[in-house]
């Protein structure tokens, strides 16, 4: 027989209770597990996201820079961040090459060693026509500089730099021939040394100045309406009693009214031998388009905005805060308005000949030959004494003391490099060597001293005239030597010169004016005093 344990109810109805009590426990256990399973279901990605997800720790490590804002105030515009899962997508912001900070430069007037000078001139031999391609076919570039300059974050880092100024036109091009790896590597060589130096490029967007000055103005009317010469006609305003040197000459054409400064007098030879007197001075104020238009003005560029910074990653822009005295600036308002109201008289002259004649693919040297009506202007030439000779280069070895009387600014003291610059005003196709003017306790020169003869301060031997300055206010002198060759060249010459004055009236008291004392005397020693013209010492030819 079987035994079966009875147990009490009591006892039942506890075990039922526990059960019951255990299954609602998991099964709360298990809702609840269910519920945070739910809560913590993350979304899921897009199938083609347009940027991967970057995750930021917070271990204290530094992250890319392109995700992490926790420690700025502010974001950038164009950010976008959203959180899925736990994993912070950012869309990292493209930053323009305008908006990262750039290194200030700084100009400092130090001598450069001449094997450096000596390896600049061989590159720009070597890359110069490549360069200059880059204008064909742009008709708003109104030049090209490219010249040495020390610049640097300070003076121990100072060193000299490439400059090119030229047109925003085409800056975006002249920066990327210049990051090509065959002309890079000639630039900075993986092993510089004296002889092979390394040179950094800069480039800076604003043409080269051309001082020719420009104002609006009625038409001169022609005071002989049966001259029908097709030549411009000059006006002239004497500068320099008994010379025509430093004097302002004036052409006056559709509704514009330019000016330049006279340089003096040459005499030509022709093949016949006879020979005639000329004048001479820059050509750049002739052209009929405006050359001196407002350098603010937006104009059409060909940079690539993708395109990446100049200098690996580093950008680059002039302190010109510095600077003594700026770039050239346009005559004042009132001196304009003097000038449109005046009463230019008779006709001073007529254009001759001048570099831009037939010009083609060759260099422009800025030169206008040009006729004087009057004969009794033909006076000697005369900058502090009288020029009759022609400064030669072997004789320009070092720096030189000059003088240039400018129609606009007047008797200036300066000093001119021995170095070369290059330079080429539109619509030249290649690059001129010009030696660098600096000036002398005097404000930049202004707009309007173009073709001003530059001379030896103590011998009055004539080096070149002044056509063009750049941002720091150096002014730019193309060697009359040159000059005179291509007038030769061009003109199918026998020869080009100074003239020598006739001596045999010359230092009757009478005919002596003297030269307004101008306070250069003392400045240099040794300095021998300012000379004053004779009125009655003519050319002979």
């Amino acid at each position: 027989m079987s035994m079966t344990s009875i147990l009490p109810l009591s006892t039942a109805d506890s075990a039922a209770s526990s059960s019951t009590a255990k299954f609602d426990a998991e099964s709360s256990e298990l809702a609840e597990a269910v519920a945070a399973l739910k809560v913590g279901r993350a979304t899921p990605p897009p199938k083609r996201p347009l940027i991967d997800a970057i995750k930021v720790g917070n271990n204290g490590q530094v992250d890319s820079g392109y995700a992490s804002h926790s420690g700025s105030k502010t974001s950038t515009p164009g950010d976008s961040t959203f959180v899925d899962g736990g994993v912070v997508v950012v869309k990292a912001p493209r930053w323009s090459i305008a908006g990262r900070k750039k290194t200030k430069l700084l100009h400092f007037e130090k001598d450069i060693p001449r094997l450096t000078q000596n390896r600049f001139e061989d590159l720009r031999e070597l890359h110069a026509d490549n360069l200059i391609k880059l204008t064909r076919g742009l008709s708003r570039c109104r030049g090209i500089l490219m010249s040495l300059k020390v610049l640097g974050e300070n003076e121990s880092t100072a060193a000299p730099w490439v400059f090119i100024q030229c047109d925003k036109a085409i800056a975006g091009k002249v920066r990327r021939f210049f990051k090509q790896p065959f002309v890079e590597s000639d630039f900075k060589p993986a092993h510089p040394n004296a002889h092979t130096p390394n040179f950094e490029v800069y480039v800076y967007e604003m043409p080269p100045l051309a001082l020719g000055s420009n104002s609006q103005c009625p038409p001169i009317a022609r005071p002989d309406p049966y001259d029908t010469r097709e030549t411009p006609e000059l006006y002239f305003k004497e500068k320099i009693p008994g010379s025509l040197c430093g004097s302002k000459i004036i052409v006056s054409s559709s509704g514009q009214r330019r000016s330049a400064t006279i340089g003096g007098l040459v005499s030509i030879q022709w093949k016949s031998g006879d020979c005639q007197l000329l004048g001479l001075t820059a050509c750049h104020f002739l052209a009929q388009e405006q050359h001196l238009e407002d350098l603010e003005e937006e104009e059409h560029t060909d940079d690539d905005p993708d395109e990446g910074p100049f200098e690996d990653g580093q950008e680059f822009e002039l302190d010109l805060g510095s600077l003594k005295y700026g770039a050239p600036a346009l005559p004042a308002e009132n001196a304009a308005q003097h000038e449109m109201s005046e009463n230019l008289g008779a006709v001073f002259g007529h254009i001759f000949k001048t570099s831009l004649d037939s010009l083609q693919d060759g260099p422009n040297l800025d030169w206008a030959l040009f006729t004087v009506e009057n004969k009794s202007l033909l006076a000697p030439n005369f900058v502090g004494q009288e020029i009759t000779r022609v400064a030669h280069p072997d004789q320009n070895e070092t720096q030189q003391a000059v003088l240039l009387s400018t129609a606009t600014s007047g008797l200036v003291l300066g000093t001119l490099s021995s170095s070369w610059s290059y330079l080429m005003l539109a619509p030249g196709k290649s690059l001129v060597r010009t030696n660098a003017l600096k000036i002398r306790d005097h404000p930049a020169l202004m707009s309007g001293d173009s073709g001003a003869w530059v001379v030896d301060y103590l011998t009055g031997e004539l080096y070149g005239h002044l056509i063009a300055s750049d941002v720091f206010g150096v002014a730019y002198v193309i060697p009359i030597n040159d000059i005179f060759q291509d007038i030769q060249l061009r003109l199918s010459l026998e020869g080009v010169k100074l003239p020598a004055s006739h001596q045999s009236l010359a230092g009757k008291a009478e005919d002596v004016i003297k030269v307004p004392d101008v306070g250069l005397q003392g400045i240099i020693m040794d300095t021998p005093p300012l000379a004053s013209p004779s009125l009655a010492g003519r050319f002979t030819v």
